[in-house]
């Protein structure tokens, strides 16, 4: 009878390709996982049973090995150190547990390049600044598949935490702290990096949770450059992931974030993802590069400069609930002109300018206020309220429609007076920043003619 590999003793076997092989120990014949991506070609593979020291198999195994861990929990009270290019295997992520409790360690800690991790479930529940995996710095091709984490208790938490270039897929993670902040992905690095960090985090989803101090918040995936030279870099590409940074008790709760000391050298790109925080959905700190493409921002609140590329949607945006204006950029962005009503002196029968808006490239309505001033014999013709994409020009084309004219049959004279005329709102789509002047004309004879006003301008998306 074929025995469950949980219920075997520890055993070694060769791995050939792609091959199934048979492995007979005891009389029991159990087969050996197909090879994947996560796998060697050549190489030993070995079982730890249930009970067994991981970190011992971790010892005796050599580069291109594969440890096998059993159905069960396994509860440590060290890191295992992952010190050789090896691949550990659960059998699922309901099936195999790897926890600790132990204070201020990682569960995992990664100092070998092309170390791999895949198919198990990895918890902390200790106090102090915790892991679920930390990989060191100067390290290439880590990968993470098909893991979920789980870290919780007071103290700083991290889920997953890399120094280095590492690949992150298929994977959940749960950060929760009680008294600082909770991270999910946290890509870094420091002073004494040695290497530009290239991480690639994949159909990941993130949900950052906890009552957290008041200075620190949860935070999706971060990307924090902490170091004091312009040399070293951090890029990370985003797809197809959902990021969630609950409401705490901190004023930092970002889905994406985008962080520097004193180098502004993180780049971020994410795609096809659904960005959630409940202060961010997207927060770039200084002259960090964030481009975002056929995202999802489902608050619609950004900080910093943000790159679109593609369609993005904005779903459940929550009202702001204080008297804060909305980031450039985002849907709601706010822009106005006022001048006084004696700035502009007119000249009868010219167009000309009373103020002006600069306008990115979107979709903005906008509207015009004009105020006139008339001297006290100045005799009224005709005037005309307008926006226009023209300096000194009555609209024409798609913004005609902002045209108001206030005609006199004959002439009229106000006496020494002040008089609105109000605009209709009119859509400017724009594909580059493009200047949209309140322009006004006016007949009039004997005396003078002042103009100011307001123009006024909202992004709709």
């Amino acid at each position: 009878m074929d025995k469950k590999i949980s219920q075997l003793t520890s055993a070694t076997l060769p791995l050939a390709g792609t091959e199934i092989l048979p492995m007979v120990q005891g009389g029991a014949t159990v087969k050996a996982l197909q090879a994947d991506l996560f796998q060697w070609p050549t190489g030993r593979v070995t079982y730890v049973p249930i009970g067994g020291n991981i970190q011992a198999a971790v010892t005796a195994a050599t580069a291109g090995d594969t440890l096998i861990l059993g159905a069960g929990t396994y509860t440590v009270t060290a890191t295992i150190t992952v010190d050789k290019a090896i691949l550990i295997k659960g059998q699922g992520l309901s099936a195999t547990k790897v926890v600790s409790a132990t204070a201020g360690i990682a569960v995992f800690t990664l100092t070998a390049s092309s170390a791999r991790i895949t198919d198990l479930y990895i918890g902390h529940s200790g106090t102090g600044t915790t892991y679920g995996i930390y990989a060191g710095d100067g390290l290439s091709s880590l990968q993470v598949r098909n893991v979920t984490v789980v870290t919780s208790g007071a103290g700083v938490k991290f889920c997953i935490y890399s120094k280095s270039s590492i690949t992150v897929s298929d994977t959940e993670c749960y950060p929760t702290s009680s008294d600082s902040n909770s991270n999910g992905v946290y890509i870094t690095n420091d002073s004494g990096a040695t290497v530009n960090i290239s991480a690639n985090v994949q159909g990941v989803r993130v949900i950052a949770t906890g009552v957290t101090s008041a200075a620190n918040g949860n935070r999706g995936l971060v990307a924090y450059n902490n170091n004091n030279n312009t040399v070293k870099t951090i890029t990370v590409n985003l797809f197809n992931s959902q990021l969630t940074a609950v409401a705490s008790a901190g004023s930092t709760d970002i889905a994406l974030y985008s962080a520097s000391t004193t180098s502004n050298s993180v780049t971020i790109n994410a795609y096809d993802s659904v960005l959630s925080g409940a202060d961010n959905d997207v927060f770039n700190m200084g002259s960090n590069v964030v481009n975002l493409f056929n995202c999802t921002l489902v608050n619609g609140t950004t900080t910093g400069t943000i790159a679109y590329g593609g369609t993005q949607i904005l779903k459940g945006i929550a009202g702001t609930t204080t008297n804060n204006n909305a980031a450039t950029g985002v849907v709601g962005e706010y822009l106005a002109s006022t001048v006084n009503n004696t700035t502009v002196s007119l000249t009868t029968n010219t167009a000309a300018n009373v103020t002006s808006l600069s306008l990115t490239a979107g979709d903005w309505d906008v509207q015009g206020n004009l105020h006139l001033s008339t001297g006290a014999t100045t005799n009224m013709l005709y005037w005309y309220s307008t926006i226009s994409t023209t300096s000194g020009s009555l609209a024409t084309g798609s913004v005609a429609a902002s045209n108001v004219a206030s005609p006199t049959a004959a002439g009229t004279v106000f006496g020494e007076n002040s008089f609105t005329l109000l605009s209709p709102v009119v859509r400017i789509s724009l594909s580059a920043t493009t200047t949209v002047y309140l322009v006004t004309q006016a007949g009039f004879t004997i005396s003078t003619l002042t103009a100011g006003g307001t123009l006024r301008a909202r992004r709709i998306r």
